[in-house]
């Protein structure tokens, strides 16, 4: 395992793709990859063969590349891959040399959402203006403190995609709460009601929320609210609409209460987010 008092990650580059129809991951991809990769599943499903090992793709699949694996992938063609994905080089704090890759944990993992989502969207966020000197510097040693965190819950939780898989006894339920879930990512705006999640599913609303936060960690209803202020974070930040507008965007009858919401979500108004990000 490795010494994480004396080794940081430093961030090279992050970012959001949705998949382009047709994607493949080839052996060239492999054969040219020179340093670490965080690869996140944030919604799609696929196909991946990580060395000799064949894997499913879904939602939270998240897997630590590195120098010298082998790694084939596919989509699903009509449920493309939305990734994140962040290079990185881990190296010694004191004297900036790289660390031997050898004690590195399992390169299969399984994320919860509601904590890899945000924690890797802010990393992203972070190198996405990094021609903006000075800044650029703080930017990554913040980025790459928060993919420190990162990597050592997966260096000390090693095998949890194995056992996250392999311990699920409804294995066809968990798989339908994981597509569920990459929906209410891509399609936030829609009327996700538990009734209608729980009729799609074929079970009662009580059970459906027993599974989807068995899954997800929390609630339909709070999946929901989540995704939609996710989603409202990025049209602020990226589009010049009007608080309303956005609202509306996102199926709130209320600017008002989409206000409220957002801030008991992020602890801020939807101005001050707007201010901060310009």
């Amino acid at each position: 395992m490795l010494d994480w008092d004396n080794t940081e990650s430093r961030v090279r580059l992050a970012g959001r793709v949705r998949c382009e129809p047709g994607w493949r991951l080839t052996h060239s991809w492999s054969e040219n990859l020179t340093d670490c990769d965080i690869w996140y599943v944030r919604a799609g499903r696929g196909k991946m063969t990580v060395n000799s090992r064949k894997i499913e793709l879904f939602p939270g699949t998240c897997i630590w590349m590195r120098p010298g694996g082998r790694y084939l992938a596919q989509q699903d063609p009509n449920h493309r891959l939305m990734v994140t994905f962040v290079h990185f080089d881990i190296v010694d704090r004191l004297t900036s040399t790289y660390r031997s890759l050898e004690d590195l944990p399992p390169e299969l993992h399984h994320l919860n959402p509601i904590f890899a989502d945000p924690l890797l969207n802010q990393i992203v966020d972070l190198t996405a203006q990094l021609d903006q000197v000075p800044i650029a510097d703080h930017r990554l040693k913040t980025a790459g403190r928060l993919l420190d965190g990162l990597l050592m819950k997966l260096s000390y939780a090693p095998g949890s995609y194995d056992a996250e898989i392999t311990s699920a006894p409804r294995a066809r339920h968990i798989n339908a709460i994981r597509q569920l879930m990459s929906d209410i990512r891509e399609d936030p705006s829609a009327n996700w009601t538990v009734a209608e999640m729980a009729k799609a599913l074929n079970v009662v609303p009580d059970h459906l929320s027993r599974l989807f936060k068995n899954v997800a960690g929390v609630g339909p209803r709070q999946f929901v609210i989540t995704a939609k202020i996710e989603r409202a974070k990025l049209l602020l930040r990226d589009q010049d609409l009007p608080v309303w507008e956005v609202a509306e965007l996102l199926g709130y009858s209320s600017c008002y209460y989409f206000s409220r919401q957002f801030k008991s979500v992020t602890g801020y108004t939807p101005s001050e987010i707007r201010r901060a990000t310009q």
